[in-house]
Protein backbone atom coordinates (compact mmCIF):
# COMPACT_ATOMS: atom_id res chain seq x y z
CA UNK A 1 0.00 0.00 0.00
CA UNK A 2 2.87 2.19 0.81
CA UNK A 3 4.53 1.45 -2.51
CA UNK A 4 0.94 2.30 -4.61
CA UNK A 5 0.71 5.73 -2.78
CA UNK A 6 4.93 6.64 -3.62
CA UNK A 7 4.25 5.89 -7.05
CA UNK A 8 0.98 7.51 -7.45
CA UNK A 9 3.07 10.58 -6.07
CA UNK A 10 5.64 10.20 -8.52
CA UNK A 11 3.36 10.13 -11.86
CA UNK A 12 1.68 12.80 -10.12
CA UNK A 13 5.04 14.52 -9.91
CA UNK A 14 6.12 14.15 -13.40
CA UNK A 15 2.83 15.59 -14.68
CA UNK A 16 3.18 18.49 -13.19
CA UNK A 17 6.78 18.97 -14.30
CA UNK A 18 5.87 18.17 -17.99
CA UNK A 19 2.69 20.70 -17.59
CA UNK A 20 5.25 23.03 -16.52
CA UNK A 21 7.34 22.27 -19.21
CA UNK A 22 5.12 22.34 -22.11
CA UNK A 23 3.91 25.59 -20.76
CA UNK A 24 7.49 27.53 -21.12
CA UNK A 25 8.08 26.25 -24.41
CA UNK A 26 5.44 28.94 -26.29
CA UNK A 27 6.61 31.61 -24.18
CA UNK A 28 10.10 30.94 -25.43
CA UNK A 29 9.25 30.37 -28.94
CA UNK A 30 7.50 33.76 -28.55
CA UNK A 31 10.55 35.35 -27.51
CA UNK A 32 12.68 34.20 -30.37
CA UNK A 33 9.73 34.99 -32.77
CA UNK A 34 10.42 38.85 -31.77
CA UNK A 35 13.87 39.02 -31.80
CA UNK A 36 14.48 41.11 -34.93
CA UNK A 37 16.78 39.59 -37.97
CA UNK A 38 19.78 41.91 -39.12
CA UNK A 39 19.10 42.50 -43.01
CA UNK A 40 20.99 44.72 -45.57
CA UNK A 41 18.85 47.38 -47.07
CA UNK A 42 19.49 50.20 -49.54
CA UNK A 43 17.09 53.30 -51.23
CA UNK A 44 16.02 52.77 -54.75
CA UNK A 45 17.92 55.14 -56.82
CA UNK A 46 16.32 57.03 -58.95
CA UNK A 47 15.97 56.21 -62.81
CA UNK A 48 19.00 56.26 -64.42
CA UNK A 49 19.17 58.49 -67.51
CA UNK A 50 22.40 56.22 -68.45
CA UNK A 51 23.60 53.40 -68.83
CA UNK A 52 27.28 52.08 -68.87
CA UNK A 53 28.37 49.37 -70.85
CA UNK A 54 31.61 47.53 -70.93
CA UNK A 55 33.36 46.35 -73.63
CA UNK A 56 36.51 44.34 -74.21
CA UNK A 57 39.59 46.09 -75.90
CA UNK A 58 43.25 45.51 -76.20
CA UNK A 59 45.57 48.72 -75.78
CA UNK A 60 47.77 50.39 -78.25
CA UNK A 61 50.72 53.08 -78.14
CA UNK A 62 48.98 56.12 -79.08
CA UNK A 63 51.94 56.84 -81.63
CA UNK A 64 53.31 53.97 -83.57
CA UNK A 65 55.45 54.49 -86.29
CA UNK A 66 56.82 51.79 -88.59
CA UNK A 67 60.46 52.31 -90.21
CA UNK A 68 61.37 51.34 -93.23
CA UNK A 69 63.91 52.45 -96.41
CA UNK A 70 62.43 54.51 -99.25
CA UNK A 71 65.00 52.81 -101.42
CA UNK A 72 66.59 49.41 -101.42
CA UNK A 73 69.70 48.53 -100.50
CA UNK A 74 72.15 46.33 -98.71
CA UNK A 75 71.94 47.01 -94.89
CA UNK A 76 75.59 47.76 -93.67
CA UNK A 77 74.87 49.38 -90.02
CA UNK A 78 71.85 48.56 -88.19
CA UNK A 79 72.57 49.86 -84.48
CA UNK A 80 69.25 49.29 -83.28
CA UNK A 81 68.00 46.79 -80.20
CA UNK A 82 64.65 46.19 -79.41
CA UNK A 83 63.39 47.91 -76.19
CA UNK A 84 66.24 50.80 -77.14
CA UNK A 85 65.33 54.65 -76.01
CA UNK A 86 66.12 57.07 -79.17
CA UNK A 87 66.30 60.56 -79.68
CA UNK A 88 65.02 62.22 -82.84
CA UNK A 89 67.61 61.85 -85.18
CA UNK A 90 69.50 58.73 -83.91
CA UNK A 91 70.65 56.56 -86.90
CA UNK A 92 68.05 53.36 -87.52
CA UNK A 93 69.73 51.31 -90.59
CA UNK A 94 72.15 52.65 -93.28
CA UNK A 95 72.40 51.39 -96.57
CA UNK A 96 75.42 50.81 -98.96
CA UNK A 97 75.62 53.98 -101.07
CA UNK A 98 78.00 52.33 -103.45
CA UNK A 99 75.59 52.65 -106.73
CA UNK A 100 73.74 55.73 -104.89
CA UNK A 101 77.16 57.79 -105.04
CA UNK A 102 77.75 56.84 -108.62
CA UNK A 103 74.34 57.97 -109.72
CA UNK A 104 75.50 61.13 -107.92
CA UNK A 105 78.79 61.75 -109.91
CA UNK A 106 76.48 61.40 -113.05
CA UNK A 107 74.46 63.64 -112.42
CA UNK A 108 76.78 66.04 -111.95
CA UNK A 109 78.89 65.37 -115.23
CA UNK A 110 75.43 65.97 -116.82
CA UNK A 111 74.80 68.92 -115.54
CA UNK A 112 78.14 70.33 -116.45
CA UNK A 113 77.78 69.43 -120.05
CA UNK A 114 74.36 70.79 -119.59
CA UNK A 115 75.77 74.02 -118.02
CA UNK A 116 78.43 74.17 -121.27
CA UNK A 117 75.97 74.01 -124.11
CA UNK A 118 73.78 76.59 -122.17
CA UNK A 119 76.73 78.94 -122.74
CA UNK A 120 77.51 77.67 -126.57
CA UNK A 121 73.64 77.71 -127.75
CA UNK A 122 73.11 81.56 -126.07
CA UNK A 123 76.62 82.64 -128.00
CA UNK A 124 75.59 81.08 -130.79
CA UNK A 125 71.88 82.96 -130.09
CA UNK A 126 73.15 86.87 -129.65
CA UNK A 127 75.49 86.67 -132.74
CA UNK A 128 72.97 85.49 -135.20
CA UNK A 129 70.75 87.74 -133.55
CA UNK A 130 73.70 90.95 -133.92
CA UNK A 131 73.91 89.76 -137.21
CA UNK A 132 69.92 89.38 -138.53
CA UNK A 133 69.78 92.91 -136.78
CA UNK A 134 73.02 94.20 -139.63
CA UNK A 135 70.69 91.91 -142.11
CA UNK A 136 73.69 89.72 -142.63
CA UNK A 137 71.19 86.44 -141.80
CA UNK A 138 68.38 85.39 -142.54
CA UNK A 139 65.47 85.41 -139.96
CA UNK A 140 65.02 81.45 -140.03
CA UNK A 141 68.78 80.98 -138.86
CA UNK A 142 67.85 83.36 -135.93
CA UNK A 143 65.11 81.14 -135.10
CA UNK A 144 67.04 78.19 -135.01
CA UNK A 145 69.31 79.56 -132.76
CA UNK A 146 67.15 80.68 -130.74
CA UNK A 147 65.09 77.24 -130.62
CA UNK A 148 68.58 75.69 -129.78
CA UNK A 149 69.43 78.09 -126.43
CA UNK A 150 65.87 77.35 -125.35
CA UNK A 151 66.37 73.75 -125.63
CA UNK A 152 69.34 74.19 -123.68
CA UNK A 153 67.92 76.23 -120.68
CA UNK A 154 65.08 73.17 -120.44
CA UNK A 155 68.05 70.65 -120.69
CA UNK A 156 70.20 72.37 -117.94
CA UNK A 157 66.96 72.46 -115.70
CA UNK A 158 66.18 69.09 -116.43
CA UNK A 159 69.94 68.09 -115.24
CA UNK A 160 69.66 70.06 -111.90
CA UNK A 161 66.18 68.68 -111.10
CA UNK A 162 68.20 64.85 -112.08
CA UNK A 163 70.97 65.92 -109.40
CA UNK A 164 68.57 66.69 -106.88
CA UNK A 165 66.83 63.16 -107.13
CA UNK A 166 69.69 61.24 -107.24
CA UNK A 167 70.99 63.19 -104.08
CA UNK A 168 67.31 62.57 -102.42
CA UNK A 169 68.03 58.93 -102.89
CA UNK A 170 71.41 58.77 -101.70
CA UNK A 171 70.05 60.41 -98.15
CA UNK A 172 67.47 58.06 -98.36
CA UNK A 173 70.00 55.47 -97.73
CA UNK A 174 69.83 56.73 -94.01
CA UNK A 175 66.94 55.71 -91.84
CA UNK A 176 66.89 58.30 -88.85
CA UNK A 177 64.48 58.16 -86.09
CA UNK A 178 61.57 60.83 -86.58
CA UNK A 179 60.57 61.14 -83.00
CA UNK A 180 61.74 60.26 -79.70
CA UNK A 181 60.66 57.03 -78.72
CA UNK A 182 61.10 53.34 -77.93
CA UNK A 183 62.32 50.86 -79.95
CA UNK A 184 59.31 47.79 -80.08
CA UNK A 185 60.21 45.62 -82.89
CA UNK A 186 62.81 44.82 -85.18
CA UNK A 187 62.37 43.02 -88.22
CA UNK A 188 65.54 42.48 -90.16
CA UNK A 189 69.21 41.81 -89.27
CA UNK A 190 72.10 43.73 -90.73
CA UNK A 191 73.60 42.95 -94.27
CA UNK A 192 70.44 41.83 -95.64
CA UNK A 193 68.96 42.79 -98.89
CA UNK A 194 66.52 45.27 -98.11
CA UNK A 195 63.72 45.96 -100.84
CA UNK A 196 62.24 49.84 -100.58
CA UNK A 197 59.67 49.79 -98.42
CA UNK A 198 60.08 46.96 -96.43
CA UNK A 199 59.57 47.50 -92.23
CA UNK A 200 62.91 47.54 -90.74
CA UNK A 201 61.37 47.98 -87.44
CA UNK A 202 58.71 50.38 -85.24
CA UNK A 203 58.94 52.49 -82.53
CA UNK A 204 56.59 54.10 -79.95
CA UNK A 205 56.68 57.94 -78.59
CA UNK A 206 54.62 59.31 -76.19
CA UNK A 207 53.55 58.00 -73.09
CA UNK A 208 49.84 57.69 -74.14
CA UNK A 209 47.87 54.51 -74.68
CA UNK A 210 45.23 53.98 -76.53
CA UNK A 211 42.18 51.01 -76.44
CA UNK A 212 40.74 49.66 -79.98
CA UNK A 213 37.12 48.32 -78.63
CA UNK A 214 34.37 47.62 -81.11
CA UNK A 215 30.31 49.04 -80.84
CA UNK A 216 27.51 47.08 -81.90
CA UNK A 217 25.43 48.83 -84.92
CA UNK A 218 22.84 49.70 -82.21
CA UNK A 219 25.22 51.88 -80.54
CA UNK A 220 27.53 53.18 -82.87
CA UNK A 221 25.27 56.20 -83.46
CA UNK A 222 24.98 56.90 -79.35
CA UNK A 223 28.71 57.90 -78.81
CA UNK A 224 30.73 61.32 -79.96
CA UNK A 225 33.76 62.36 -80.17
CA UNK A 226 35.53 63.54 -76.63
CA UNK A 227 32.98 61.51 -74.96
CA UNK A 228 33.96 60.12 -71.56
CA UNK A 229 35.04 56.70 -70.57
CA UNK A 230 36.66 54.53 -67.77
CA UNK A 231 39.29 52.00 -68.58
CA UNK A 232 40.35 48.65 -66.67
CA UNK A 233 43.14 46.58 -67.11
CA UNK A 234 43.39 42.84 -66.40
CA UNK A 235 46.67 42.83 -65.25
CA UNK A 236 45.54 46.01 -62.53
CA UNK A 237 41.91 45.38 -62.34
CA UNK A 238 41.96 47.17 -58.53
CA UNK A 239 42.80 50.39 -60.64
CA UNK A 240 40.44 52.50 -63.17
CA UNK A 241 41.44 54.92 -65.77
CA UNK A 242 40.06 57.79 -67.46
CA UNK A 243 39.55 57.77 -71.63
CA UNK A 244 38.05 59.86 -74.12
CA UNK A 245 37.05 58.64 -77.51
CA UNK A 246 39.20 59.57 -79.66
CA UNK A 247 38.26 58.20 -83.12
CA UNK A 248 35.05 56.45 -84.23
CA UNK A 249 35.76 54.26 -87.08
CA UNK A 250 32.65 54.77 -90.05
CA UNK A 251 33.31 50.88 -91.76
CA UNK A 252 32.53 47.68 -89.68
CA UNK A 253 34.99 45.33 -89.19
CA UNK A 254 34.66 41.57 -89.79
CA UNK A 255 33.52 40.91 -86.38
CA UNK A 256 30.22 42.88 -86.99
CA UNK A 257 31.17 46.15 -85.00
CA UNK A 258 32.38 49.04 -85.57
CA UNK A 259 36.31 50.22 -84.10
CA UNK A 260 36.30 52.70 -81.70
CA UNK A 261 39.48 54.07 -80.06
CA UNK A 262 39.72 55.54 -76.65
CA UNK A 263 42.64 57.76 -75.80
CA UNK A 264 44.15 56.76 -72.56
CA UNK A 265 44.40 60.18 -70.53
CA UNK A 266 46.11 58.97 -67.05
CA UNK A 267 49.59 57.92 -67.84
CA UNK A 268 51.09 55.26 -66.22
CA UNK A 269 54.85 53.70 -66.66
CA UNK A 270 53.69 50.63 -65.26
CA UNK A 271 50.97 50.15 -68.98
CA UNK A 272 52.37 48.45 -72.07
CA UNK A 273 50.61 48.15 -75.61
CA UNK A 274 49.05 45.00 -76.03
CA UNK A 275 47.27 44.48 -72.58
CA UNK A 276 43.83 43.52 -72.33
CA UNK A 277 41.27 45.34 -70.34
CA UNK A 278 37.83 46.40 -70.24
CA UNK A 279 36.49 50.09 -71.14
CA UNK A 280 33.35 51.00 -70.14
CA UNK A 281 31.21 54.28 -71.85
CA UNK A 282 27.75 55.44 -70.81
CA UNK A 283 24.81 55.59 -73.34
CA UNK A 284 21.75 57.65 -73.18
CA UNK A 285 18.48 55.84 -72.35
CA UNK A 286 15.45 56.61 -74.51
CA UNK A 287 13.33 55.63 -71.17
CA UNK A 288 14.37 55.46 -67.26
CA UNK A 289 14.66 52.46 -65.61
CA UNK A 290 15.40 51.75 -62.18
CA UNK A 291 17.86 49.44 -61.47
CA UNK A 292 18.53 47.67 -57.97
CA UNK A 293 21.49 44.37 -57.19
CA UNK A 294 20.34 40.93 -58.35
CA UNK A 295 20.57 40.06 -54.60
CA UNK A 296 17.13 41.52 -53.59
CA UNK A 297 15.75 39.83 -56.30
CA UNK A 298 13.65 36.23 -54.53
CA UNK A 299 11.87 34.51 -57.15
CA UNK A 300 9.42 32.08 -57.10
CA UNK A 301 8.73 28.52 -58.95
CA UNK A 302 6.09 29.70 -60.97
CA UNK A 303 8.87 32.49 -62.25
CA UNK A 304 7.42 35.10 -60.48
CA UNK A 305 9.99 37.50 -58.80
CA UNK A 306 9.64 39.75 -56.16
CA UNK A 307 11.74 41.92 -53.33
CA UNK A 308 11.38 42.95 -49.84
CA UNK A 309 9.68 46.31 -48.98
CA UNK A 310 11.38 46.99 -45.71
CA UNK A 311 8.33 49.59 -43.68
CA UNK A 312 9.92 51.97 -41.14
CA UNK A 313 6.70 52.79 -39.08
CA UNK A 314 6.44 49.15 -37.80
CA UNK A 315 10.42 47.65 -38.44
CA UNK A 316 9.41 44.84 -40.61
CA UNK A 317 9.38 43.64 -44.28
CA UNK A 318 6.44 43.13 -46.67
CA UNK A 319 6.64 41.52 -49.94
CA UNK A 320 5.95 43.36 -53.51
CA UNK A 321 6.00 41.57 -57.10
CA UNK A 322 8.21 43.45 -59.44
CA UNK A 323 8.71 42.89 -63.87
CA UNK A 324 12.07 42.74 -64.42
CA UNK A 325 14.46 43.90 -67.13
CA UNK A 326 17.81 43.06 -68.45
CA UNK A 327 21.03 42.54 -66.00
CA UNK A 328 23.38 44.97 -66.70
CA UNK A 329 27.01 45.46 -65.00
CA UNK A 330 25.08 47.18 -62.04
CA UNK A 331 22.56 44.54 -61.38
CA UNK A 332 19.31 44.50 -62.96
CA UNK A 333 16.57 46.84 -64.38
CA UNK A 334 13.18 47.16 -63.00
CA UNK A 335 10.39 47.61 -65.15
CA UNK A 336 7.58 48.19 -62.83
CA UNK A 337 6.67 47.31 -59.00
CA UNK A 338 9.11 50.08 -57.30
CA UNK A 339 9.57 53.59 -56.76
CA UNK A 340 12.61 55.72 -55.87
CA UNK A 341 13.42 56.22 -52.38
CA UNK A 342 11.46 52.88 -51.16
CA UNK A 343 13.66 50.74 -48.73
CA UNK A 344 14.38 47.71 -49.87
CA UNK A 345 16.50 44.29 -48.32
CA UNK A 346 19.50 43.40 -50.65
CA UNK A 347 20.73 40.78 -48.31
CA UNK A 348 19.55 38.01 -46.05
CA UNK A 349 16.38 38.04 -48.52
CA UNK A 350 15.81 34.16 -48.54
CA UNK A 351 15.37 33.96 -44.56
CA UNK A 352 12.76 36.54 -44.54
CA UNK A 353 8.49 35.88 -44.70
CA UNK A 354 6.09 38.33 -44.05
CA UNK A 355 5.77 41.00 -41.61
CA UNK A 356 8.56 39.86 -40.24
CA UNK A 357 10.56 42.41 -37.78
CA UNK A 358 14.47 43.13 -39.09
CA UNK A 359 17.17 45.25 -37.67
CA UNK A 360 17.65 47.35 -40.83
CA UNK A 361 21.36 47.50 -41.66
CA UNK A 362 22.34 50.38 -44.29
CA UNK A 363 25.03 49.76 -46.32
Amino acid sequence: MYRIRNTACSLCSLFVLFSSCSDNKPAFAGREEQTPRPVYTMEVPSPQSYRPLSFSGISKPLNEIVLSFRVSGKLTELPIKLGMQLEAGALIGQLDTSDYKLDVQKSKVVLEQAKSQLETAKANYERTRLLYEAADVSQSLLEQQLATYTTAKAQLENAKTALQASERQLSYCTLTAPVSGVITMVFVTNFQAIPAGQPIAKMESGNNLMMEIGLPEALIGDIHLNDTASVVFDAFHTKTYSAVVSQIGITISPASTYPVELTVTDQDENLRPGMSGEATLRFKQHSSTITIPLSAIVSTVDGKHFVWIYREKTHDVTQRFVEMGPAVKEGVEIKSGLNPGETIVFKGVNYLREGMKVNKINE
